[in-house]
């Protein structure tokens, strides 16, 4: 039987934490210090402003940025209103940004004037359709600023108006994309019920009291939405905001925040842990430090007592965060080799077992009230998800050493790389766009940094060739970084099957023995 669904409104939740301890900090960025009093304040006149501009029940608002305050601000101002809040990362641009702000046509588009010298509210206006009624609100976003002086202008009018609040359970709170097999990514629209449930659960099975949790994944990651903002405010907790990933940064903040709780993603944890530096730093705040998804042993050795407590879980955006959660008494074997126990509000099960290497392995099917109920304008993609009696299809391979999980791997050729699912599809149709380039293909090799690497190879249009170097900034001008292969092999043995496919799985083989050689040459370095 599923335990502790939560039928609320996350505006809801907070308004009554804010009106309970109005005092304490919630939000905590470049200096500035928000209290849930002034939280909720700033997010009623946000949503009387949005809702001034003609924001209703169902509208998309986006926001590009960093972590920042105003992005919460908007989150929960999207719930008292209804509407739907979707991040744009600063990794999205060209083709990718395009698609998405074509398939969600946000309404009103929050975005930094200049960001690191990128003119990012140019780039999102020239991407908009030719007589579009859709409204950029430009932000001059610095690091030394807690809350831009547009924003504050922008909800200062308010003051004096109010809307209803008509956020329900069931109405999306935030839109994800997330790649699939297929290519373009699918829109994940994730309700108040879903994130309220999963976070709820979660925060049950790590059970802690005082939270101080490092922010500073990308506002379009489900781990940020549910592990860096709900989960820090259902708690009454402080979210301490930096605006990217920097080892010394977030180890010097870590000690100067009193952090007690930091989900990290493991290529963080990796390139900490090889840093040298985690010892020139007090991190005895840590009451717990947990990951999702598989960890390398030689970082798990490393930082394994760098907190009170350490946690493992798996989680994907379909399922509005964790899936899976450690125990706290659990064993460190178990944390390095498993990935926890399912959470009360979600059953799982293998399917299409096989026996392999005498475990039982099939791909994992979860089934609760914290998931998705679609696709947004993807009822094909719906479908296919879905069985027919509710079990979503995740996609991963795992298999169960009691109650606990373990990932063996991908059912599809879906590429997971430092926390986020890339599909090969459209890396391979980026290359191939490249003038001098035949045929591309690209696989996700073993990588103790970034869980996996993306790697591909390549042929040449008979009688051309180009730098692999000008071929891979020829994709980083079409899509995010991270999605720009590590490694291109330029070779004209691109391995078939007889049926005319590409043998993928002997391509990996191949490139994973060449990655393993070039990551063991830069080591030595």
């Amino acid at each position: 039987m599923l335990d502790y669904v939560v039928e609320d409104v996350f505006y809801s939740r907070v308004r009554a934490i804010a009106l309970k301890t109005p005092g304490n900090s919630a939000v905590e960025c470049n200096g500035r210090e928000i209290t849930y009093e002034e939280l909720l304040e700033q997010t009623d006149r946000c949503a009387m402003a949005l809702s001034e501009l003609g924001v209703r029940y169902g509208d998309r608002v986006a926001f590009m940025a960093p972590p920042r305050p105003e992005v919460i601000i908007v989150l929960l101002a999207c719930s008292r209103l209804g509407a739907t809040f979707a991040g744009l990362g600063l990794r999205l641009q060209g083709e990718d940004l395009k698609y998405i702000l074509d398939d969600a046509a946000p309404r009103i588009i929050f975005a930094p004037d200049s960001l690191d010298g990128r003119k990012c509210a140019d780039e999102i206006e020239a991407l908009l359709p030719d007589g579009s009624d859709q409204q950029v609100v430009r932000l001059s976003i610095q690091d030394d600023n807690g809350i831009a002086p547009e924003f504050e202008a922008f909800i200062a009018g308010a003051e004096g108006r109010d809307v209803p609040v008509s956020g329900h359970p069931d109405t999306p709170l935030a839109i994800i994309y997330t790649s699939g097999s297929t290519g373009k990514p699918k829109g994940a629209e994730i309700t108040n019920l879903a994130v309220l449930t999963s976070v709820s659960n979660a925060l049950r099975r790590i059970d802690i009291a005082d939270v101080r949790a490092l922010s500073l994944l990308p506002i379009d990651h489900v781990a940020f939405l549910a592990n860096e903002l709900v989960m820090v405010l259902l708690s009454g907790g402080a979210a301490v905001q930096i605006s990217r990933f920097d080892v010394c940064d977030v180890l010097e903040t870590i000690e100067k925040k009193k952090i007690t709780l930091w989900c990290a993603i493991p290529t963080m944890l990796q390139r900490i842990a090889t840093s040298g530096r985690i010892d020139d730093f007090d991190l005895s705040s840590l009451e717990y430090l947990w990951w999702p998804g598989p960890l390398s042993e030689q970082a798990f050795q490393i930082i394994r007592g760098k907190a009170k407590r350490l946690g493992v879980s798996y989680g994907m955006t379909e399922a509005a965060g964790g899936i899976t959660f450690s125990d706290p008494d659990t064993p460190q074997e178990r944390l390095l080799h498993t990935v926890g126990r399912v959470l009360p509000s979600l059953e799982m099960k293998l399917d299409d077992v096989d026996v392999v290497d005498g475990r039982e392995i099939g791909e994992i099917l979860i089934r609760g009230k914290q998931l998705i109920t679609e696709y947004w304008n993807r009822p094909d993609a719906t479908s296919a998800a879905f069985t027919e009696d509710g079990w979503f299809r995740t996609g991963d391979l795992g298999a169960l050493d009691g109650d606990y999980l373990s990932i063996v791997g991908r059912k599809k050729e879906l590429i997971r790389s430092g926390g986020y699912n890339i599909s090969p599809y459209e890396i391979e149709a980026a290359i191939e766009s490249h003038p001098a380039v035949d045929f591309a293909i690209v696989v996700g090799v073993r990588d103790e940094e970034y869980g996996e690497a993306v790697v591909g190879a390549l042929s040449f249009v008979k009688g051309q060739t180009a730098e692999v170097e000008d071929i891979r900034s020829h994709v980083r001008a079409k899509l995010p970084g991270y999605k720009v292969p590590k490694h291109l092999s330029t070779q004209d043995g691109i391995p078939f099957l007889a049926n005319g496919k590409v043998d993928r799985n002997l391509l990996k083989k191949q490139l994973g023995e060449v990655w393993t050689e070039i990551c063991k040459e830069r080591d030595k370095v």
